[in-house]
């Protein structure tokens, strides 16, 4: 984060302040500047996706007051809320909330400086690091905002999602009868998670220049969500050869050890096939020096930067962090899929009452 602090002379202030028992004062304006990240968000029940089981299992999952409990500490959900993000196009949900990580931090030993030796000394500090988040429902993109440092991570993200997911769908299945009950539980399974970051163009071309020779790559087609619209044939038709064998797991792989494999086709093909955030990616290869590099998404991912946001206001913020998202649509930095209609369909049946304070800034 970057802090700039400017003085300011009473005299300019005082009506406006009510003060006038000082000279001058010190107004701190804080402007900081963040990084926020890119993923690809698949929801799947089974066949069904995200928005089939929307009203009656995802959303109850984000909005309902639990906790994971894990090995030191918690995970859990704070102020979400379902908004419209503002859009001329089309209508634009989002679910935007804030995730934290409850733990503590301890120590068992402090060095002394004037002595120049460890002494043992037990103690412990509460610390509840946290990141925004945006889930955009037209296209499940995820923008994740890490606001403080040591923030929980897009993994961690996965993982809590999952777990209230499928704390919700069971609760639902239980309050369905019997032969119901039954009939949901074949159909609709628990849900499964998997979060993809996003990548640009640039993003890869940069971490490809870590690589002398590319030996292999290994291109892993992931659950989707509605999306079909890809650029590259061959993924295209790997991803519909998948669908048709209902394919649990498809890889294509690609390797010549000996020679190494054409860097520009190489940098072409991933820049088509990892447009969408829908593959995992697996690169091996060596450096300048002869060391073995290995890659992946994350190695790639994209981050931004934003600044001048209020992150006492969540609503603000992600409008402010979709707004710079649209930006990099717009320049095609990121591709996203259109909307389909049948979601779309589901969306303009969904009304959301707005709260003026929550709105306001």
């Amino acid at each position: 984060m970057v802090f700039f602090v400017r003085k300011i002379t009473l005299n300019r202030l005082k009506n406006k302040l009510y003060l006038n028992q000082y000279n001058t004062i010190l107004i701190y304006f804080m402007t900081a500047t963040y990084t926020y990240e890119l993923a690809n968000f698949v929801c799947r029940f089974n066949q069904y996706k995200l928005m089939d089981m929307f009203q009656e299992i995802v959303l109850p999952a984000f909005t309902i007051e639990d906790s994971w409990k894990v090995k030191r500490g918690h995970f859990f959900f704070q102020s979400v809320q379902l908004v419209e993000l503002p859009n001329s196009k089309e209508k634009t949900l989002a679910i935007i909330g804030r995730f934290i990580r409850d733990t503590k931090l301890t120590s068992t030993q402090i060095y002394d400086y004037e002595n120049k030796e460890l002494i043992p000394q037990k103690a412990s500090i509460q610390t509840s690091p946290s990141a925004l988040f945006v889930l955009i429902l037209n296209n499940h993109r995820l923008i994740y905002l890490k606001e403080t440092p040591h923030a929980p991570t897009l993994e961690m993200f996965k993982e809590t999602s999952k777990t209230f997911l499928r704390r919700q769908t069971k609760l639902y299945a239980e309050s369905l009868i019997d032969d119901a009950r039954k009939d949901f539980i074949k159909e609709y399974g628990l849900p499964d998670i998997d979060i993809t970051p996003l990548n640009t163009k640039e993003s890869l071309e940069d971490f490809l220049k870590e690589y002398k020779t590319i030996h292999s790559i290994k291109i892993t087609l992931k659950k989707r969500n509605d999306e079909l619209q890809f650029r590259d044939d061959l993924i295209r038709r790997a991803q519909q050869k998948t669908d048709s064998l209902k394919s649990s797991n498809t890889t294509l792989f690609f390797s010549n050890k000996k020679e190494g494999l054409d860097p520009e086709q190489t940098k072409e093909q991933l820049a088509e096939a990892t447009e969408q955030g829908n593959q995992g990616i697996l690169i091996e290869g060596l450096n300048s020096a002869g060391d073995h590099l290995k890659g992946n998404n994350d190695k790639f991912k994209v981050t931004k930067y934003i600044s001048g946001i209020d992150l006492n206001n969540i609503f603000l913020t992600a409008s402010a962090l979709y707004k710079s998202f649209t930006k990099l649509t717009q320049n095609r930095e990121i591709i996203v899929p259109n909307t389909e209609k049948n979601v779309q369909k589901k969306l303009e049946n969904i009304n959301i009452s707005v709260k003026d304070d929550e709105r306001s800034e």
